[in-house]
């Protein structure tokens, strides 16, 4: 290469650099931002919960076999190096996470389609899509990091593999089709179908046009790569997560037993979960990409483009199905392919303008677009000034509820509670079993369970979220329900009262005495 094309194209790579460093920070930014501006004591979503649940197992010598627990390994480790505490790591690593795709897609639109077809996917994904903004909303982290960064760099890889023979390329795809496994096992699934549905349309293309020279080497290598997984899994403790699926297939003819995200979603709802923009875009996108897969001779890479295709069917069949058990995170997943076809098309749109002058303006427009979405400030989820305060489910008023239990309740004490918040148990050392409908319809059901779990004080308090879908979020099932019934049910006890405060605590053994007292 002439010393001058080298030195413009070290320029050019050091400009996109620093372009994309100062994107992330500034992203980074809008994600921290309401953190510390609304003094948020948790990470946002119910999921982080059950993630805090399975790293205090780990820290505990003890690894849950029911999920992948790559992540809650990982935060085990900063929690032990560290000392912070593990609420605190989660509430400041997750909006990292958020980031993560986008780098991904910059990596596999770079190695396929070139440097500005990986810019401009790389910023739609940064700044125009919900996709990780809704997971991290969520508290679904291993999510983000095995379906947005693992998988994008394990089909890379594969899709290198069928171009070219390369050990490290054979090698790399191994390495990350593991970590996926090892993280989240919905995301391997989802992995196994996209690679094995490529495998057949890849090969029955390659019959008619050849565009995967190593085709029969890599499909080989699949296979072996497929069964080392199936005896590692079988080897694995992680055998009895995959029998649970298996079982709950039998069963319900579904791979997940529970019924939260068990429908699929409304058409509406994919613009809503991954970005108008993102969405429509992207269908056109996908138009795009198969006129360009028709073109009898085109530069462009035909095996990537065939993927990327797969890859959005894939998603969106999954996301149709309830037998799929969570269609509607499926719904989410199809924001990858979409961006990845959007950005090959705007890229095309610009390429082909006949002078600078007209490709300039076709880039200021597609910048002025990405303004006027941009996610957290104009448009998409989460939106300023209140940012995730929705989802924010233990705030001030909850930490002051969890203070009084410490202070009032003695050690080793049960106290049953309302499902005001999943984060009360963490916050307090005090044992917390939340009440169900079927435990409150009157005295003597509540006397027979506070008897059953030994358990000598009550809690009501409060939602701190203002109205939580309960068939979303199961954990506030009934809440009003639950709550009027132990008013009604202690409505003549007397309380351990905090001034200005929005919940009461009861000593149940004084209570029931006072109860039986005044039907005497």
């Amino acid at each position: 290469m002439n010393k001058n094309l080298k030195f413009q194209e070290d320029q050019i790579n050091w400009m996109i650099a620093i372009f994309i460093i100062l994107a992330i920070a500034l992203r980074l930014y809008l994600l921290y931002f309401p953190i510390f501006f609304f003094g948020y004591l948790v990470p946002p979503g119910d999921d982080a919960v059950r993630h805090y649940e399975m790293i205090k197992s780990i820290l505990s010598g003890n690894f849950n076999t029911d999920y992948p627990w790559l992540f809650h390994l990982f935060v085990a480790g900063i929690a032990k190096i560290s000392g912070f505490n593990v609420i605190d790591i989660l509430k400041f690593l997750a909006p990292a996470l958020v980031v993560l795709p986008s780098i991904a897609i910059y990596i596999f639109l770079r190695r396929s389609f070139g440097r500005m077809s990986a810019l401009i996917g790389f910023v739609i994904v940064l700044w125009a899509s919900n996709y990780a903004l809704v997971a991290y909303g969520d508290g679904n982290y291993p999510n983000i990091i095995a379906g947005g960064l693992f998988l994008p760099l394990t089909l890379l890889f594969l899709l290198l593999s069928f171009r070219q023979r390369r050990l490290s390329y054979y090698l790399l795809t191994a390495i990350f089709a593991v970590l996926t496994l090892l993280t989240h096992h919905l995301s391997a699934v989802y992995l196994l179908v996209i690679t094995l549905v490529y495998l057949i349309v890849l090969g029955a293309w390659n019959k008619f046009e050849t565009i995967a020279s190593n085709y029969r080497r890599t499909a080989v290598f699949i296979l072996i790569l497929l069964g080392a997984a199936i005896l590692l899994v079988l080897a694995s403790p992680f055998r009895s997560m995959f029998a649970e699926v298996f079982h709950s297939i039998a069963q319900s003819g579904s791979f997940s037993a529970g019924t939260s995200f068990s429908l699929p979603p409304e058409f509406s709802e994919y613009a809503s979960q991954i970005g108008p923009f993102v969405y429509y875009g992207g269908l056109v996108g996908m138009i795009f990409l198969i006129y360009l897969l028709g073109q009898p001779k085109t530069r462009i890479n035909k095996p990537a483009l065939l993927l990327i295709l797969v890859w959005f069917i894939v998603a969106y069949g999954f996301s149709r199905f309830s037998q799929v058990g969570l269609p509607g995170r499926f719904a989410r997943e199809t924001a990858v392919p979409l961006i990845m076809a959007e950005a090959i098309m705007v890229w095309c749109f610009i390429q082909a303008m006949q002078t600078n002058a007209q490709k300039i303006v076709a880039a200021l427009g597609f910048g002025l677009i990405i303004i006027l979405e941009l996610v957290q400030v104009n448009g998409g989820a989460y939106r300023s000034p209140d940012f995730f305060k929705r989802m924010i489910w233990f705030d001030a008023n909850d930490k002051r509820s969890a203070d009084t239990i410490e202070l009032i309740v003695p050690q080793d004490e049960v106290v049953l509670a309302n499902p005001t918040t999943p984060y009360l148990p963490i916050f307090t050392s005090r044992k917390i079993v939340f009440v169900s409908l079927d435990k409150t319809p009157n005295l003597s059901a509540l006397r027979a369970y506070a008897k059953a779990v030994e358990a000598h004080y009550v809690f009501i308090g409060t939602k701190t979220s203002a109205n939580p879908d309960e068939e979303t979020y199961p954990f506030f099932n009934n809440f009003d329900k639950i709550s009027k019934n132990l008013q009604n049910d202690l409505s003549k006890c007397e309380s351990i009262t905090v001034p200005d405060s929005n919940f009461a605590i009861y000593d149940l053994a004084n209570c029931l005495n006072q109860k039986s007292k005044i039907s005497q």
